[in-house]
């Protein structure tokens, strides 16, 4: 679980929910020497200005 803040009008306030926004880390843009992925929005609402993560960084463990 990550952290959203974003900039909406008092108007879209109540109108905007967790459901709303997608973040997804793709592990194919790791190397073998990372071991943190980097969290992206791909999916806000329209009327969500400046959406950011609070987490630069997720670090994961792979195991066998």
């Amino acid at each position: 679980m990550v952290s959203v803040s974003y900039y909406v009008s008092l108007k879209n306030f109540n109108n905007i929910s967790p459901k709303d926004f997608k973040v997804v880390c793709n592990f194919n843009k790791t190397n073998e020497s990372q071991s943190f992925l980097i969290p992206e929005i791909i999916r806000k609402p329209e009327s969500v200005k400046n959406a950011k993560i609070s987490q630069q960084r997720i670090e994961f463990i792979v195991t066998k």
